[in-house]
Order: C-alpha cells, then sequence, then structure tokens
C-alpha cells in the first residue's frame, strides 16, 4: 500500500561526483554524513558540503491536508464517539523526519490526535457528545508540534455519538412521536363520538382506512340496542307488568334521560272531560209504583239501591272543576216526561 502522504520524496547516493536533483520551492535537501550527523540545505548542496556524505534526502515541506474519522473509546468503554477532523500539517524539522523515517504525514497526525483523545473521551457518557467535542476544541488548538518533525497548523473537530446510540435514540424517538400522534387522533375522534370507546378510537386512529366499516358497526349496534330496549319495554306492557302511569319513570330507567332516549319523552296528557251519569227514567204520574204526589211507590228499595251503587260510580270517577265562572256541572234530563216535579 502506497503511502497517502510522502514525506520523503526522494533517498538518493551522495557524494562529490554524484548528480544531485534539481531545487524545487516545497522541497528541502538533507545529507546524511558517515558519521550519523544531518545538514539540511533550501538548494542543491554544493560539492564541498557533499564531501563525506553518504545520501540525499529530498524532504516534501509544503502544506499538506489530512482528513479522517477516529472513534475514542466513551464512559464505559462500551459506546464510542466518532470523530472527524480535519488537520492541516507540514514538516517543520527536516532533519528529526529523516532521523525518524516518516513516511506518511497523514497517519503520524492521526496517531497523536487519536492518544490525545482517547483519553479524553473517557471521562463523558455516551451521550454527552457536546461536552466531549468542546473539550476537545479547547485542548487541542492550532498550532501544535508533533514529535514526528511535523507541526498542525489548522485543526478541525467534529463529534458525532456511536451509531448504536443514535440508533437507539432514534428508536426512543419515533416511539415518543407516534405515541404523540396516536393520543392526538384519538382526542379528536373522541371529541366526534358520544361515549367511552377507547378501543374503537385506538383503532380507528392506527387504521383509518377503517373508518367506514367502524361507523358502521357502531350505528348498526346502537340500533339493535335500541330495539331491544323498546321491545322489552313493550312486553312488559303487554304482561301487565307495569300501568300506564309507571312508563315514564320505567321508561327513564331503562332507555336513560329522555333526551338521550329514541322515544319522545312521556308528557301526561290532561284528563278527559266525563260527563255525568244519566239519571234513571221516572215511572209516569199515575202508574202502580208512584204515589199520588208522583213519587214512586213499587219497587222503591231497588231504585234506591240502583241509585246508591250510581252515586258511587260518580263519586269514583267525578268529573273535573267546571271551566272559567261555571261553579257546578248540571245534569241534562233525557225528556219531559222524565223530569220529577220542581
Amino acid at each position: 500500500m502506497a503511502d497517502s502522504s510522502p514525506v520523503i520524496l526522494q533517498r538518493i547516493d551522495a557524494g562529490l561526483m554524484a548528480s544531485m536533483p534539481k531545487p524545487r520551492p516545497d522541497a528541502v535537501f538533507v545529507l546524511s554524513y558517515g558519521g550519523g550527523g544531518l545538514k539540511t540545505f533550501t538548494r542543491t548542496p554544493p560539492m564541498s558540503e557533499r564531501m563525506g556524505s553518504k545520501y540525499c534526502y529530498i524532504v516534501d515541506a509544503s502544506e499538506r491536508h489530512a482528513r479522517r474519522t477516529l472513534h475514542i473509546p466513551a464512559r464505559g468503554d462500551v459506546y464510542f464517539f466518532a470523530v472527524n477532523f480535519d488537520a492541516n500539517w507540514q514538516v517543520t524539522d527536516p532533519q528529526v523526519v529523516v532521523r525518524h523515517n516518516v513516511r506518511d504525514g497523514d497517519a503520524v497526525v492521526a496517531g497523536y490526535l487519536e492518544d490525545a483523545l482517547w483519553r479524553m473521551g473517557r471521562a463523558y457518557p455516551p451521550d454527552d457528545v457536546q461536552g466531549a467535542e468542546d473539550q476537545a476544541r479547547q485542548s487541542l488548538r492550532a498550532p501544535f508540534q508533533l514529535d514526528g518533525g511535523l507541526t498542525v497548523t489548522r485543526l478541525s473537530l467534529r463529534l458525532t455519538l456511536d451509531e448504536r446510540q443514535a440508533g437507539a435514540a432514534v428508536e426512543v424517538d419515533a416511539d415518543v412521536h407516534a405515541g404523540h400522534l396516536a393520543g392526538s387522533r384519538v382526542q379528536r375522534l373522541r371529541n366526534l363520538l358520544d361515549g367511552d370507546e377507547s378501543f374503537l378510537l385506538l383503532h380507528l386512529a392506527q387504521h383509518p382506512d377503517d373508518t367506514g366499516s367502524v361507523l358502521q358497526m357502531l350505528a348498526a349496534a346502537r340500533e339493535r340496542g335500541e330495539q331491544s330496549r323498546l321491545g322489552l319495554l313493550d312486553r312488559m306492557l303487554d304482561h301487565g307488568f307495569i300501568q300506564d302511569a309507571d312508563i315514564g319513570p320505567l321508561r327513564d330507567g331503562i332507555l336513560g334521560t329522555p333526551g338521550a332516549s329514541a322515544l319522545p319523552p312521556n308528557r301526561p296528557m290532561p284528563p278527559a272531560a266525563a260527563l255525568p251519569p244519566t239519571p234513571a227514567a221516572a215511572p209516569p204520574v199515575g202508574s202502580p209504583d208512584t204515589g199520588p204526589s208522583g213519587a214512586a211507590t213499587t219497587g222503591r228499595a231497588t231504585v234506591g239501591a240502583a241509585a246508591g251503587k250510581e252515586d258511587e260510580a260518580g263519586a269514583a270517577a267525578a268529573p273535573p272543576p267546571a271551566p272559567g265562572n261555571v261553579t257546578t256541572w248540571k245534569p241534562v234530563g233525557s225528556g219531559k216526561s222524565g223530569r220529577g216535579p220542581a
């Protein structure tokens, strides 16, 4: 695998007669000597400086860019923060680069950041990504120098939750949101329907396409209930379990209040004006049953008993008070022959 950001671009044999590459504005020359010494040149080393040298290293000194994602543990080492960083870096000490044989500058920068953030991440719980990010930004402020002869000139850090932690949070939020939606739908349906039909409301909230069938079921059930109550009331009347005067209270007890019943309210009818009983026809004057004055002399006991029974029946079904200024009801006779002496 080739280095993504090679720092040492080339190594050639040095010496008095060796040909040197042309100088580059973004590179420096580092000569190594037999005794282990190193010298840095920003231009092609002169022949006098190449005496006794063994190798010439061409080191890239331009500013480079690195972008990677790291994972550092949160408190408990179960979940990890994802660290996305963008860093600019460059070689500031070519001799250290050559001495440590640094090849990949991006790897050096990523390793330094991972080591610095690894211990810091354990101080924060898995869900406190904001606190961990703020601490990371305060702790690592560019520019700062690395051990491999590199310097980070700019750094941007962004921390995110562990995918497992984020997935769990998404599930919780989705469940809470679904509960709010269902509760809102149930409340709207409850405002439209009478009674406590929570199970139907919950079904309609989850399956709004079944609204028509559910409403038909509700209407059919209520119709059956009303018919059953009316049938019960009719059977009780037919079998004489209740009287006409008891219909109102019994109806309220069976069907509920008059306002909620399917029947109209049982309003008492005004009593009918009963006519007075017709008096018995008196026998003709001079008949064997009458005396000289026209009063009945025979069958007097029978007539008296019949009159007594009529008086009792009249008292049981007494006519209502006369309307207006009329004080009493006047009986109407059957004819002139039936009227007694004044």
